[in-house]
Formats: structure tokens, C-alpha cells, sequence
């Protein structure tokens, strides 16, 4: 049987070794801090599920947990674009989770919607209801975190810098529950 598992890291090619360099560089500029690379593998669709004992309907395309990060292997030459998207998603992840001190990051809109903020993953939400989604969002998820994540973390930055966005992840420890984000959440957005 064939192994599933790559490590890109091992890879000895420039091209992606300077994509890889270049993803460091752009989380290491937005958060501030220098990062120790993750362990990167490419693996089968089959071999994620099995992974993280899923059986969806939806194959997982990538997934993070510590400081490795896996990433369907046939992306590459299927799909380059979407493939370090996604890299970049779950790398973002890694960084999180080592900004934060923490791997449990609340709200869960947050913990998704940075990662597809800075991995260009842009995808269309009406924040119309924001207060109700925040509240919803803060520990439920489903098909539409990404795309309420996505726009919330996009309108906080533009309106109010990326400082403040960092101010708030820093505090993800305080924020175990929905009334705890609240109230730092204002104390940060206070105009919002």
C-alpha cells in the first residue's frame, strides 16, 4: 500500500519553498511574531477523514490541530489556487492558536473568519443581523461561519485597523462564555 502522507516541507522545490517562505512572511507581518514552521503533509481525502474519524457527506480539504497542518494532497495539481488557500487557511490556524496561547479560541466566528480573511477566501454574507449572528456564531457553526467570519473580520479591520482585531484575540482566554466576549468585545469596538 502506497503511503498516503507527504511532507511538503521536505520537498525540495523552490517554487514551493518560496510560497511557503512568502505565507510565513504574511502571518509573521499581520501578527507580529515570529513563527516556528509547521510540519506540512499532503495527504489523500480518504486518509483526512479517516484522521479525524469523520464521515461527511463533504470531503475535508485541509485541516490543523498543533503545529501540523494537512492538506489534501491532489489540490496541487487539481486546484493550485485553492490549494494554498487553504494551506494558508490552516496555516493561520497554527499562528492563532501560538498568538492566543491557547487552542480553544472563542468566538468561533473569529476562529474561522481570520484565517479566511487573510487566506483570501472571500466569500458573500449579509451582516444585516450582525448582533443575532455574533451571538449565534459565537459557539455554533455551520456551512455559513466562514462567509459571516470572513466579512466580520474584514469590516473590523477596515473600520477599526487590525490592532484592535489582535487586541481581541489576545484576550480569547477571558471569552469562555458569550457574555464575557461582550463585554470585551465593547470595551475594544466601543463605537460599533
Amino acid at each position: 500500500m502506497k503511503n498516503p502522507f507527504f511532507k511538503l516541507t521536505d520537498i525540495n522545490n523552490t517554487k514551493f519553498n518560496k510560497k511557503l517562505n512568502d505565507i510565513r512572511d504574511k502571518l509573521e507581518n499581520f501578527f507580529g511574531i515570529k513563527i516556528m514552521p509547521p510540519w506540512i503533509f499532503l495527504i489523500e481525502p480518504s486518509q483526512l477523514n479517516i484522521l479525524y474519524q469523520k464521515k461527511k457527506e463533504k470531503t475535508i480539504l485541509g485541516n490543523s490541530h498543533n503545529n501540523v497542518i494537512f492538506v489534501m494532497a491532489k489540490l496541487i495539481d487539481k486546484d493550485p489556487e485553492k490549494f494554498w488557500k487553504i494551506l494558508t487557511h490552516e496555516y493561520t490556524h497554527v499562528v492563532m492558536r501560538n498568538f492566543c496561547k491557547t487552542s480553544s479560541i472563542y468566538p468561533l466566528w473569529l476562529r474561522e473568519g481570520l484565517p479566511s480573511f487573510l487566506s483570501g477566501q472571500e466569500q458573500v454574507f449579509s451582516n444585516k443581523n450582525k448582533n443575532k449572528y455574533l451571538k449565534y456564531y459565537y459557539d455554533h457553526t455551520d456551512q455559513y461561519i466562514y462567509a459571516f467570519g470572513y466579512n466580520m473580520v474584514k469590516e473590523l479591520i477596515e473600520k477599526f485597523g487590525k490592532k484592535k482585531l489582535l487586541k481581541l484575540l489576545q484576550n480569547t482566554k477571558q471569552m469562555n462564555t458569550y457574555q464575557n466576549f461582550k463585554e470585551i468585545f465593547k470595551n475594544i469596538y466601543d463605537n460599533i
